[in-house]
């Protein structure tokens, strides 16, 4: 498997294989860079993301929690301090504010991580398309980077609008109905895998640590693209397109 810079340039990075793979064959494995709440979630454990009633919550930044331990989880302890300082009044949230957790979370990787932020960094934000969307650029302004450099007085407006570019573009959608777990996930390996309505990987994550494991669904050439299926087979073509368009550019 090799990294690839395809002639198109709205591509990007892709992921080219460099012998034949044979079908359910692993492709790669990868850990995430960030895990986080969807921008607007129900009520969801901060550091499993396990659905909750919310009636359990940090006593410290009052946010959803399920147990003591992921009350006390490294990457909460990190960012708790932090999100004290957040005003909670996300009705489509259930009063909470989930879309910084994601956001202050990449920034920490950026600050602590050096080797996890290089890869990271050279995935694409897509700022320039993102930013003709006056109406969703002027919203995430209000919603993210004004609410997050009153807590971050080291940051400006261009590195958050960088952050929540790379996580909206490149975060993939974690729905594990049995362990009721909904979030999303930045894997810097992953995130090189371009769609196609007819991929020949598929991804699956382990809910104990969400790890992620890519494998075939069928035979691959060597020098042939990996590509996932970004969307639900359910999707029409139509809406397919559409939200490929919209979300990916």
């Amino acid at each position: 498997m090799s990294r690839d810079e395809p002639s198109n340039l709205q591509v990007g990075v892709c992921l080219i294989s460099t012998r034949d793979i044979p079908p359910l064959s692993i492709i790669l494995a990868d850990n995430p860079a960030v895990v986080a709440p969807n921008q607007s979630s129900p009520p969801v454990c901060l550091g499993c993301l396990q659905s909750v009633d919310g009636s359990s919550v940090c006593p410290v930044c009052s946010y959803p929690m399920c147990s003591e331990e992921c009350c006390t989880s490294s990457v909460h302890t990190q960012e708790c301090g932090v999100l004290q300082g957040v005003h909670q009044d996300r009705e489509d949230s259930g009063g909470v504010n989930y879309q910084i957790v994601a956001v202050i979370r990449l920034l920490s990787v950026r600050e602590t991580d050096s080797q996890v932020w290089a890869q990271i960094d050279e995935l694409m934000d897509h700022e320039e398309e993102r930013r003709q969307d006056v109406g969703e650029w002027k919203m995430s302004q209000r919603d993210v980077v004004d609410v997050i450099k009153p807590l971050k007085n080291e940051v400006d407006d261009d590195l958050i609008h960088r952050l929540i570019g790379l996580l909206s573009i490149n975060c993939v959608g974690v729905s594990l109905k049995k362990e009721r777990i909904q979030g999303q996930a930045l894997y810097p390996l992953l995130s090189l895998v371009s769609h196609s309505c007819v991929a020949n990987a598929r991804y699956a994550v382990n809910p104990e640590d969400f790890s992620v494991v890519l494998r075939a669904k069928r035979d691959i050439l060597e020098g042939e693209e990996i590509t996932i299926n970004y969307l639900p087979h359910i999707y029409g073509v139509p809406k397919r397109k559409m939200e490929i368009a919209n979300q990916w550019y």
